[in-house]
């Protein structure tokens, strides 16, 4: 069990059993609670579930904030107090550090400073520390004064580049053919090269081939993503390694599917790096000429290059872009903080309340509220952020939702969150952006809204074309209408009481009391069948994810997946079953990987039919390319079945072109008359659909 204090220990299995002894609560059916109050995953048919995200925050949320003592007490001085404050910093930066990585905090006693420039924290282990955030004498009050767009606190302040720095020879690829998203495991070529404890970056490469998976970003005929563009990086720990398997601290919050990219990994020197370093119990207020002003200090606080680090009970006033502003962060945790009455014009790029820009994972914000943002709680940083997680935080006044904005983030949650505002009426989307901004497309996937209380706005969820999004339990309008047509996403129990009623809270709880289990076996799917009398069975394949799994559980459905019963126990490591008990054409399989710590998540959902040779999983049934994509003016249809009918329709949903084929393999559709756009293209056999794709015409 990982370290944390009994305290601590005891408040979690307290709010673990609170959660379940509201039997009247709604639960969901793919995340919830079993007969032992241990939470279930289920995944969808592709192997979907919602991941957990516990591990955001400071030392994964495995430890509280630390408590540094004060080393150094200064109070306000007149006129402007940045050199004061800066010779402070300063004096406690140059203190050794201890055991723990800390040198101590400097305490700004109560009272008004003015500040007229830029204070730096630059060393790790330093906390810069007040004595209360309200607007009283008794609170420190930090005057931002001037009329140049500055940031007033800089913590950290070294451009780590999305963890670049590679320590030599260390970069090693990844040869799992699939982990599925929420994984903590992988094989790499050689893990000789690493050790238990060692600092890796996970990069996954935007090929052409995943950019074709996902639509290329899905921009609405704006600037296509480009391969390189849409990287994704995860920043984690070894924690374990046995032969070239590596078992790592936190989920990868995106599946790594090497047909489409091979993911690689290295070993981050942190060069620059600071941890331990804080900003606690304080007010910002930016001096402004009113609401409107364009012309004064821009951002309160920003945290750049940082691991381990924290702001807690800090308010933010009147900036133009964002009152906390991460990137190049890890593992940090925003508690209890307020980032309100933004001072700007009311238009794009600034009041980003919350804000998250590149490379940022697993940053925890608890407790945190915003007023007249434009996006409150927010990710900019694109496809190098993944694991964020709003957890009892709030909203008002909001002018556009609070989102993933652009380009591709993973494993967002939205949890236990409130907005409410009429100036505008969506508030939070997970979805797709489109043309915005600078091809924008879709914001992310695995992203989660958990009771989500909105009753006075609007809610999108649209499904992305790898992964999904998902809305449990919200309260307001909850659907896919977003600005740009896109299939719906996850929704359930809209308007329900719904338990648990923090998603993250129960995770992390679990974790913490029990540990992490096993990871889910990635792409259950048939292989072969015989219905011959002398011989009946159907063989059934997975790719073994886990490291420390003990066994496996296969489950079967005769119902349409209402009811299962286990089917055999299976020992560790095998890929591989042949069900031998066959009495019908059709089942449903399900299997889980289990060990001493619990289960894993229910793999994917798998239906075999043999009556219709659907003896395989969905995706390999048949195989359907069309291209190019996007087009000029002759589409190809090019299916591994006979296609008899082709028809386009807009995205309106109206007709525009059909073409009627006798058994084609091969199809060529002249296009050129239709304008530039979206399309959608539906290919049909004699008896089935066989594909709906989205295409773009791009003159």
């Amino acid at each position: 069990m990982n370290p944390i204090s009994q305290s601590r220990y005891l408040l979690a299995g307290l709010l673990l059993l609170a959660s379940n002894l509201v039997s009247a609560q709604y639960q969901s059916s793919i995340l919830h609670y079993d007969d032992s109050l241990r939470l279930v995953y289920h995944s969808d048919k592709d192997g979907n579930y919602i991941p957990d995200f516990s591990h955001a925050g400071y030392k994964n949320g495995e430890h509280d904030l630390p408590v540094l003592p004060n080393v150094l007490e200064i109070s306000a001085i007149s006129g402007d107090n940045t050199a004061h404050i800066q010779s402070a910093i300063d004096s406690v930066s140059s203190l050794a550090l201890d055991s723990n990585g800390h040198r101590g905090a400097l305490l700004l006693k109560a009272g008004l400073y003015p500040l007229h420039g830029v204070l730096k924290i630059k060393h790790s282990g330093v906390v810069l520390r007040g004595s209360g955030k309200g607007a009283d004498s008794a609170s420190t009050i930090i005057q931002g004064k001037g009329t140049d767009r500055r940031t007033l606190i800089e913590i950290g302040g070294k451009d780590v580049s999305k963890w670049r720095a590679e320590a030599s020879g260390s970069r090693q690829n990844i040869t799992s053919q699939y982990i599925p998203a929420g994984s903590r495991t992988f094989e790499v070529a050689d893990a000789s090269k690493y050790t238990v404890g060692d600092n890796i970056i996970i990069r996954h490469p935007s090929t052409s081939k995943w950019l074709a998976a996902v639509d290329h970003g899905g921009t609405a005929g704006d600037v296509l993503w480009k391969p390189g563009e849409i990287d994704m990086y995860f920043n984690r720990f070894i924690a374990r390694i046995e032969g070239n398997k590596i078992k790592v601290d936190a989920p990868i919050y995106h599946e790594l599917d090497r047909s489409l990219s091979q993911a690689y990994a290295w070993i981050y020197t942190r060069d620059g790096l600071i941890t331990e370093t804080g900003i606690e119990n304080l007010r910002i207020d930016i001096q402004t000429a009113g609401p409107e002003d364009e012309n004064h200090p821009w951002d309160g606080i920003e945290f750049e290059g940082v691991e381990d680090s924290w702001a807690k009970n800090v308010t933010v006033l009147h900036f133009g872009k964002s009152g906390f502003y991460l990137k190049g962060a890890t593992r940090t945790s925003i508690l209890d903080c307020s980032a309100t009455e933004p001072h700007s014009e009311v238009e794009s790029p600034d009041r980003y309340n919350f804000h998250l820009g590149t490379a940022c994972n697993n940053i925890l914000f608890k407790g945190c509220y915003a007023s007249r943002a434009r996006h409150a709680f927010v990710s900019n940083g694109t496809s190098s952020v993944a694991g964020m997680v709003f957890t009892a935080c709030s909203s008002v006044e909001e002018y556009t939702g609070s989102e993933g904005h652009r380009r591709w983030g993973s494993g967002f949650l939205w949890d236990n969150t409130s907005f409410n505002s009429d100036n505008t009426a969506r508030v939070l989307g997970l979805y797709n952006r489109g043309d915005y901004g600078t091809g924008h497309g879709w914001t992310g996937t695995h992203q989660v809204a958990w009771n989500v209380s909105a009753p006075n706005n609007l809610i999108v969820i649209q499904k992305p074309p790898i992964g999904q999004n998902y809305a449990i339990g919200c309260k307001g309008t909850v659907n896919n209408k977003g600005p740009f047509p896109n299939p719906v996403g996850y929704i359930e129990g809209t308007g329900k009481s719904i338990n648990p009623e923090s998603l993250y809270e129960a995770q992390l709880s679990e974790r913490l009391k029990y540990g992490a289990g096993p990871d889910a076996p990635g792409r259950l799917k048939a292989t072969d069948y015989s219905l011959a009398d002398s011989s009946r069975y159907i063989d059934l394949e997975w790719l073994d994810i886990a490291l420390d799994e003990s066994q496996y559980v296969l489950e079967r459905s005769i119902d349409d997946g209402k009811t299962f019963e286990v089917l055999d126990t299976l020992d560790q490591n095998l890929e591989s079953y042949r069900d031998t008990n066959i009495q019908r054409e059709n089942y449903q399989y399900r299997l889980k990987a289990i060990n001493d710590i619990g289960t894993s998540p229910w793999s994917n959902l798998l239906h075999v039919d043999i009556l219709t040779v659907e003896s395989v999983s969905p995706q390999d049934q048949h195989e359907i390319n069309i291209f190019p994509n996007p087009f000029s003016n002759q589409l190809t249809v090019k299916s591994s079945k006979p296609v008899q009918k082709i028809v386009l329709y807009d995205a309106t949903g109206r007709l525009v072109k059909q073409k009627l084929v006798k058994d084609g393999y091969e199809v060529s559709l002249n296009a050129s008359s239709l304008p530039k756009g979206i399309y959608f293209i539906q290919v049909y056999s004699d008896t089935e659909n066989l594909a709906v794709r989205k295409i773009i015409r791009y003159h």
